[in-house]
């Protein structure tokens, strides 16, 4: 009986470990090849193992999906999918909430995370904790090779790329488009006796700050003309004022007078327009005064000339245009009865009142001055007409 409860025991054992083993395997489903050329009518690849170990199938018109790359999930050495990270504590069961601050950093990397970080380390509690030492040699000589080797290695990457050339060398080729070309260009001009002219005097006769200065000059003449429009608009409602004043106190007077008061306010109205007259008076009189001061600057200046400058302003001034005169009030012609109308109109005989000859007389004399035949042909003493017998 012992050694059947053994071997039942022994096949309950070897049950347990079938069984596990079982667990352990894993399933292979077995490949399906796809189906012979010719009988693929209405067949549509929708796996993988629809494609065996061959490509796309051409007489199939449908999109084919023969690869599983598209379906592969990326790699991620910062954590897991989604970037979640694992709660983590320190020696003393606190969290480590800088965990995310050291995301994606290597342990070498320094992250100053915590508020220790903004003491300084003379006055940290943990000061005992941290070397403070100063690197021997052989630690100094350490680092440096490691940072030359990482120079050479950033150096050797990026020669191939860079074009090395000396600073102070100048260039060979010079791209030269529309802008350097103008600048590059010099303008024909004219120095017959060879006089040194300046580069900013040539530069100015180069015409490049034309355009400013017509727009300058157009702003200039725009605004002038505003004024003067803002002139003649604020004269011309002055006088309308003045006009309606005057018609005003008009009618205040007349009515003033019907009613048998003396009226005060249009003998200030009236003073008031003989100061404008006054005023207009002292306008002339100083305009009359720049006349003379420039007549007298002209004759001052005309004293100075020489005899040659003074024939040649004198033969100009005698000279001037017609219009110019008329402009200047200098044209005036001298009339007289005689050239009011034209001569010819009189002291002729003939006219309408002697008759005029008959109505088909046309001419007064004859050709060239000579009077006209009587007949065209005369008898001869015999009284023949020439030419017959």
């Amino acid at each position: 009986m012992a050694t059947l409860a053994g071997r039942q025991l022994l096949n309950s054992e070897q049950q347990n470990q079938f069984e596990r083993k079982f667990d352990k395997l894993i399933v292979t489903k077995q490949k399906e090849l796809p189906l012979p050329y010719g009988k693929r009518v209405g067949w549509k690849p929708k796996s993988l193992d629809d494609f065996g170990d061959g490509g796309a199938f051409p007489e199939i018109p449908i999109a084919h999906k023969y690869s599983d790359r598209a379906t592969k999930k990326p790699f991620f050495p910062q954590g897991p999918s989604g970037g979640a990270l694992s709660l983590q504590v320190d020696a003393e069961g606190n969290i480590k909430y800088d965990a995310i601050a050291r995301q994606g950093h290597t342990e070498s990397r320094i992250v100053h995370s915590q508020f220790k970080d903004l003491v300084p380390v003379n006055q940290r509690s943990d000061i005992e904790q941290i070397n403070l030492d100063r690197p021997n040699e052989d630690e100094v000589k350490e680092t440096t090779e490691k940072a030359r080797e990482a120079l050479e290695k950033i150096y050797k990457a990026h020669r191939h790329h860079q074009h090395l050339y000396y600073i102070l060398l100048p260039v060979r080729y010079q791209l030269r488009n529309n802008k350097n070309r103008s600048f590059l260009r010099v303008y024909p001009w004219k120095n017959a006796k060879g006089y040194t002219i300046p580069l900013d005097k040539r530069l100015a006769a180069d015409g490049r700050g034309l355009q400013e200065h017509f727009f300058t000059a157009d702003r200039h003449a725009r605004e002038e003309v505003r004024q003067r429009a803002l002139m003649r608009v604020k004269l011309a409602q002055k006088e309308k004022e003045w006009k309606e004043r005057r018609l005003r106190m008009l009618a205040q007077k007349a009515r003033e007078e019907r009613a048998g008061i003396s009226s005060t306010t249009l003998n200030a109205f009236e003073s008031e327009s003989d100061s404008e007259s006054e005023e207009e008076k002292v306008r002339e009189r100083e305009d009359i005064r720049q006349e003379r001061r420039k007549e007298r600057e002209r004759e001052y200046r005309l004293s100075r000339m020489g005899a040659e400058q003074r024939a040649k302003y004198l033969a100009r001034e005698q000279n001037r245009d017609i219009s110019e005169k008329i402009a200047l009030g200098l044209a005036k012609p001298t009339l007289s009865k005689d050239s009011l109308y034209d001569s010819r109109l009189f002291n002729q005989s003939e006219g309408l009142s002697s008759g005029f000859k008959d109505d088909e007389e046309v001419y007064l004399i004859g050709w060239e001055g000579e009077p006209q035949p009587v007949s065209l042909s005369t008898g001869t003493s015999r009284g023949t007409v020439p030419g017959f017998r």
